[in-house]
């Protein structure tokens, strides 16, 4: 069976810190989890690039969550 693969646009990651980080359309995200050290943005963007890209394979995210700037 071939099911629909939903796009996910790139979100641009602009900071990081100990407790969230900032996208490029000005959303704060909460980090759920405790860093050991704080990665620099070019490390969180290949981060959060992998576990988007993972969520989106086992479908775990809804169609609207995908179409994020």
């Amino acid at each position: 069976m071939n099911q629909k693969e939903i796009p996910v646009k790139h979100q641009k990651i602009v900071s990081v810190s100990k407790t969230e980080f900032t996208t490029e359309d000005g959303t704060v995200h909460p980090i759920l989890f405790d860093l050991d050290e704080i990665p620099t943005v070019e490390e969180f963007q290949e981060i959060y690039d992998d576990w988007l890209k993972v969520f989106q394979e086992k479908k775990l995210l809804e169609e609207h969550e995908s179409e994020i700037n």
